[in-house]
Order: C-alpha cells, then structure tokens, then sequence
C-alpha cells in the first residue's frame, strides 16, 4: 500500500466512524514506521500511549491523527498515530462498536 492508498482509507474510516476533531480516540495497538502507506515513524515513546485514550486534535491525510493527551486542560504530549491502531471511543467512555470495515484494495 501506498501513501496515496493510506489517505483513501484514512478518509474513509474517518467518515465511517464520523470522527472529528475533539473526539476520544484509543490507542490499542503500536506499528512499523511507514506502514501501509503512513508517512510518519512510530516513536518508541509512543508504546506508553498503548491502551490510553486521547483527543483528536488534528486529521492530517499525510501523518495520521494527532491524538493528545490532556490533563487540567493542558496537553500534556501529543503524536501522530495512524488510523488502524486506534479506536473511537463515544462520549460516554465505551469504544464505539466495531463494522465490518477493511482497507482499501
């Protein structure tokens, strides 16, 4: 997969779980830099986020979401983390249910 194939299926996770900014998203999982497509390296620091849930600040098709992690209104630290290791989380704490969702061919 490409960077090109990533931004189709950023975007269309992204629209198929509605996510916008501001919105809870989990790390559940690491990967290998420039995976499928992700133009960004996953820093080791970033295994610590691994079952953290953050808030998305930012939707970049090139790097991934930006999820920061905020405590008394400050962001504490914030990465770029590639859609398909995170999960959506409502505004009631749950992860939203799981689709029937795959990458693009």
């Amino acid at each position: 997969m490409n960077r090109i194939d990533y931004n189709k299926s950023q975007n269309q996770w992204v629209r198929e779980y509605d996510v916008k900014v501001g919105d809870k998203l989990k790390i559940v999982k690491s990967c290998v830099d420039y995976k499928d497509g992700w133009t960004a390296v996953w820093n080791k620091e970033m295994n610590d986020s691994i079952g953290l849930t953050g808030t998305c600040l930012s939707i970049n098709e090139n790097t991934g979401l930006i999820v920061g992690f905020i405590t008394n209104d400050v962001c504490e630290e914030y990465w770029s983390y590639p859609y398909f290791v995170l999960e959506v989380v409502d505004r009631h704490g749950k992860q939203k249910e799981k689709k029937n969702w795959y990458l693009l061919d």
